[in-house]
């Protein structure tokens, strides 16, 4: 708006306001030029309302075409007008009204912030090329500029300092050469007002995945099952309904997501992948399976990290075998020697799908282990010193095979 009795021809006036300490500052500048008598004064006021003073009087600043005062106290959201009286030499007058300035003592807000481009936020990226996304907003004197900068920790800036950003609401960097597969990425957004006043927000970070997970130092085991009183190696098992698995050893920096299972070998186990350890586990059974006696399968297992790469399979060997070793109906050879020695040979004595361990006990009772008690041998003979001869005596033979299978016999020995 302007008012004139001269020659001088108004152009904009400026107002920015800014805060400093507890007070509030209101700057102005204007550009009036007359064409035909100089401009020799400048006066300006401060107000509420077009051409109020209700903030400041009229005061000159002489010939300068801006000003400046430092000890307001504004309210928040109200508007601030900047009157300017520009004499001449003449003495002509005109008076000029900014447009309303709307004081802002909030720094911007910013929300949603996230990795990636999408609606969503991402944890996890397989490109070198990072990108963030955010809502930023200022009702008041509106937003002038964002910068981001980016690190390892949430807060720093070691990959790249504050630079500005592509556009006020998201920004895209590669980054290759400056991380590695296992390192998040923080990004910090900082925006500014018309105001000068800024505010930051800094994203939960995203993990560049672009290796499988390493299973050079994985080991994938059957837990046995046994039936029995007698344990079940390793790679022997008797049940045919399930299988208790046990894994360990792979490795990923950026963090394994689940493992994947699967069995193949006969009855129709055609190595298909199954999902196991989505909450970090590692074991699990596989239950209501179908295995074949006497039948041996391959297990396999393998991990699968948070980018969705998959490692290389180990895998083991499992025997499923049902059936106790079967006595084949020899006897057990007895051999006494002076002085006080028992030579006990029952090769053949047992049929079994596996190998047998046989544990031996010597009693002078049927059922009896007074003389000899639960010893373990792989062997088919032995021999036992310090039995007497005079007395009758009886072994007991317990076979046991590889999946804790086991049949006795019971034979007595004579003098």
């Amino acid at each position: 708006q302007q008012a004139s009795d001269g020659h001088i021809i108004p152009r904009l006036v400026h107002v920015h306001t800014s805060t400093a300490a507890d007070w509030h500052v209101v700057l102005a500048s204007w550009d009036l030029e007359d064409l035909e008598s100089p401009i020799v004064k400048y006066e300006w006021a401060i107000g509420t309302v077009p051409g109020g003073t209700q903030l400041q009087g009229f005061t000159s600043v002489g010939r300068s075409t801006s000003a400046r005062n430092e000890g307001l106290s504004l309210q928040h959201g109200s508007s601030v007008h900047v009157t300017v009286v520009a004499t001449n030499a003449a003495e002509l007058r005109t008076v000029v009204d900014s447009e309303p300035a709307v004081v802002d003592l909030t720094p911007p807000v910013i929300s949603q912030i996230r990795d990636g481009v999408e609606d969503y936020d991402i944890d996890y990226q397989s490109s070198t090329t990072f990108s963030v996304s955010w809502d930023v907003k200022d009702e008041e004197s509106g937003v002038s500029q964002c910068e981001w900068t980016q690190g390892l920790s949430p807060g720093s800036g070691e990959i790249s300092p504050f630079q500005p950003t592509d556009s006020l609401s998201s920004s895209s960097a590669d980054l290759t050469g400056q991380i590695h597969h296992g390192q998040t990425v923080y990004t910090t957004v900082r925006c500014h007002n018309h105001a000068g006043l800024e505010s930051l927000a800094v994203t939960d970070g995203v993990t560049l995945v672009t290796e499988p997970p390493d299973s050079s130092a994985a080991e994938l085991r059957v837990a046995p099952v046994s039936q029995t009183p007698f344990p079940a190696e390793d790679s022997h098992h008797s049940a045919t309904d399930q299988l208790r698995l046990f894994w360990e050893g792979f490795v990923d920096e950026a963090g394994i997501d689940h493992y994947e299972l699967s069995i193949d070998g006969p009855n129709n186990y055609t190595h298909t992948w199954l999902s196991a350890g989505l909450h970090g586990e590692t074991s699990a059974t596989l239950s209501g399976l179908g295995l074949g006696p006497s039948q041996t399968y391959t297990v396999f297992c393998r991990a699968v990290n948070m980018g969705g790469l998959v490692s290389d399979a180990v895998w083991t060997n499992v025997t499923v075998e049902t059936k106790p070793p079967i006595v084949n109906g020899s006897s057990v050879f007895s051999q006494w020697q002076p002085p006080d020695i028992l030579r006990l040979d029952w090769s053949g004595s047992f049929l079994s799908q596996s190998a047998l361990v046989y544990e031996v006990s010597l009693g002078t009772v049927r059922g009896g282990s007074d003389v000899m008690q639960w010893v373990e041998t792989t062997e088919t003979s032995m021999n036992i010193t310090g039995v007497d001869h005079s007395r009758a005596h009886y072994v007991i033979i317990t076979a046991v095979n590889r999946a804790g299978l086991y049949t006795s016999q019971v034979q007595r020995l004579w003098v």
